[in-house]
């Protein structure tokens, strides 16, 4: 059943997924959802806000201890490490399940960067298959890249034959909303911002990798830092200069963000 819609989604605002919210409840159904995007964290993020939009919606029907997990894809070359995945996925859902008959909820699959490089979705018939048959989940994907890209609009072609999706594409913040962003938290915080420093921050939005940490992460990132640093070392500064925005992290968050229980971000 190849039927699928795409959506855009902004990071500012959520009628996009709204409006994708108001027809499904209108069908009496819920879909699986395929989420693509060039940031790591804007891909987990818009994954969340579909959970917590199908938990407010009422939308999904659940059954078991929990109403959704998440877990990690690897990329797979083969039968062997598709089988090794659905072994861990089978575990899951069975914890999940717990006492009762059936598990009835969300599962988040987060596909491993691999994936964006390389055209395999033809391996991947065991877990379409396990997608096809258990229509008590629905399946959030995670897929990192954008639906232009030929490995993306492949494997999400091939999906499509196994139940009906919903495409979104998760945007990142645009590199304006977040100097906007930064300017205003440091005012609340009391700072005020050097305009050398608003353009060297801009250059480092501009050209830092959103692989696992989006634009407006970092910015939010490195606000706390200067704040932390003056508070540490007493100073009475409130100004930030360009000497304070020494650098941007673009490397994988440390927090935790798979297993049960995740919060809803």
């Amino acid at each position: 059943m190849k039927d699928n819609t795409e959506v855009s989604i902004l990071r500012s605002t959520d009628n996009s997924l709204s409006s994708v919210f108001d027809k499904i409840e209108g069908s009496q159904f819920c879909p699986n959802f395929f989420v693509t995007g060039d940031s790591c964290s804007a891909r987990e993020k818009t994954g969340f806000e579909i959970v917590g939009r199908i938990c407010e919606r009422g939308v999904r029907e659940f059954k078991g201890v929990e109403k959704y997990f998440t877990v990690r894809m690897p990329f797979c070359n083969g039968a062997k490490e598709i089988n090794n995945f659905l072994s861990h996925l089978q575990n899951s859902v069975s914890i999940a399940r717990d006492c009762y008959d059936v598990f009835k909820g969300i599962v988040i699959v987060e596909l491993d960067s691999d994936w964006a490089n390389n055209d395999c979705e033809k391996n991947m018939q065991l877990f379409f298959d396990y997608i096809k048959t258990n229509e008590s989940i629905c399946f959030i994907l995670l897929f990192p890249g954008t639906i232009k890209q030929n490995q993306c609009r492949n494997f999400y072609n091939s999906v499509c034959d196994f139940g009906y999706w919903v495409s979104i594409e998760a945007a990142s913040p645009t590199v304006e909303y977040c100097i906007n962003l930064f300017v205003n938290e440091a005012l609340k915080k009391g700072y005020t911002v050097n305009n050398d420093a608003l353009d060297n921050l801009k250059d480092l939005l501009a050209n830092r990798s959103k692989e696992y940490t989006d634009n407006e992460e970092a910015v939010e990132q490195l606000l706390r830092r200067i704040d932390f640093e003056r508070i540490v070392t007493g100073s009475e500064k409130k100004e930030i200069l360009k000497d304070d925005i020494l650098c941007i992290s673009g490397q994988k968050s440390l927090k935790p963000r798979i297993g049960f229980g995740a919060e809803i971000r």
